[in-house]
């Protein structure tokens, strides 16, 4: 959720309200944009929007109080959600033929002494990119569908979201982004194959958090800088491992003694690597961050959060 704070004071209620409204008006700009052409850069701006607005709607609302607003939350909640993993899909294939290609351009080049394995795996490629380009087309005739199906549904419940934001605006209690750090370091004491997506997503929470606060202020501008550089080594990891799990379930059928799958799996282990040393690396700046947050709270802005015990609005935010 991106807001304006003056670091070391709590955001207002009229600054949240006015933040989130932006939020919401933008969104249903770029849904309508989506409807009319699926390209590349409208999917990836919905699905971000999508994710942003479902972490701050249930910052705002508590779920588990019976209101118009939790209603009208849980009802938007409910076809967003439906919407987001449809533009996951096809945001999804995006990006394999994005890695796809850039890896096709850096093996076709004149090279004598692997000519051969080059032009194997290069014909390779461009079977998969051909399965892929016809999964994505597939993917997004459905999510041309979804909007159009649920274009309706999603404007009422917006507007009814809106409508009893404006009649009930719900009062925040404050957290600082310093135990956002200390909860994301216990959470994930040592980055692994098997947490790294988990702990992806934790940290896009915590940047959508730290954003809220302003990034004027020094440390919290060093604490996304650091979020950024974990999200985008992890990102480009499970680009690169699903995009390989991608390739075992499309190319069955191919029986070459020189493998694409074989490459994938190795550039997505030399990136696991990366991504987890990174991880490694970043959570000493973080540690630093938090002692120093911790021994001077004013310095650093606080965040309007979920109500305390609102557990469904915390399982929401680390979705998105």
């Amino acid at each position: 959720m991106v807001l304006s704070a003056i670091p070391g004071k709590a955001q207002t209620q009229a600054a949240v309200d006015a933040a989130w409204y932006a939020q919401l008006r933008s969104w249903r700009i770029q849904v309508g944009a989506c409807a009319q052409r699926v390209s590349r850069r409208r999917v990836h701006m919905l699905r971000v929007a999508t994710l942003r607005l479902l972490s701050s709607s249930c910052q705002i609302f508590s779920p588990l109080v019976k209101s118009p607003a939790s209603y009208a939350l849980r009802r938007w909640t409910k076809q967003a959600e439906k919407l987001r993993q449809v533009l996951s899909h096809v945001r999804e294939f995006d990006v394999y033929r994005a890695r796809l290609a850039g890896l096709r351009a850096s093996l076709d080049v004149p090279n004598a002494a692997r000519l051969h394995t080059s032009r194997e795996i290069l014909r390779q490629i461009d079977c998969l990119g051909a399965r892929l380009k016809q999964r994505r087309r597939a993917a997004a005739e459905r999510l041309t569908a979804r909007i159009a199906k649920s274009l309706p549904r999603l404007c009422e419940a917006s507007d009814a979201m809106e409508r009893a934001m404006r009649a009930a605006p719900v009062q925040y209690a404050e957290q600082s982004i310093a135990s956002g750090i200390a909860a994301l370091m216990a959470d994930f004491p040592e980055p692994d194959a098997s947490n790294l997506h988990d702990l992806r997503k934790r940290i896009k929470a915590l940047r959508y958090t730290a954003e809220a606060a302003g990034p004027s202020d020094m440390r919290t501008r060093k604490l996304l800088r650091t979020l950024r550089a974990m999200h985008t080594a992890i990102g480009t990891w499970h680009d690169w491992d699903g995009l390989a799990r991608k390739a075992r379930q499309l190319l069955r059928d191919q029986s070459a003694p020189i493998s694409l799958i074989a490459l994938l799996d190795e550039i997505a282990a030399e990136w696991l690597e990366r991504a987890t040393g990174m991880c490694r690396r970043s959570r000493a700046k973080l540690d630093r961050l938090w002692r120093e947050t911790e021994r001077t709270p004013a310095t650093m802005g606080k965040l309007p959060v979920q109500r305390t015990g609102d557990a469904r609005a915390a399982r929401m935010q680390r979705r998105a």
